[in-house]
């Protein structure tokens, strides 16, 4: 009886506690960019994380590379104010990576999994 009181006691203090804003995927991003003062953006925090992607090429011709100025790729999209177009965008950083920014129709479907997540966890 003794250890399902404890039990019961451990899974009630530990409940409340799910993320903290530091587990946010890209949080850390996004308050290197944005400082502790402004509120957490959980859509920017999102796109920081899981809004772009490193591609070994460009695989369509005549697309223009913007250019990123860091290889701090999450921090740079976010201090730069790139979002998400109709279509994909390409970026190079100075170590010649090539950086893909999803679709507004493709980060849609991730932000909703994401909110979805870190709403689950609180």
């Amino acid at each position: 009886m003794k250890h399902i009181l404890t039990l019961v006691l451990f899974v009630t203090m530990c409940g409340p506690f799910g993320y903290s804003q530091a587990d946010i995927p890209g949080a850390k991003a996004f308050i290197k960019a944005f400082g502790t003062d402004t509120e957490l953006n959980l859509e920017k925090c999102c796109f920081a994380a899981y809004g772009w992607h490193i591609a070994e090429e460009v695989k369509n011709e005549g697309i223009q590379l913007g250019k990123l100025y860091s290889d701090d790729v999450a921090f740079e999209l976010l201090i730069s104010a790139i979002t998400p177009q109709i279509s994909e965008q390409y970026f190079t950083t100075p170590d010649g990576d090539i950086v893909v920014v999803s679709s507004q129709a493709q980060f849609e479907k991730v932000l909703g999994r994401f909110l979805v997540n870190v709403d689950a966890s609180n």
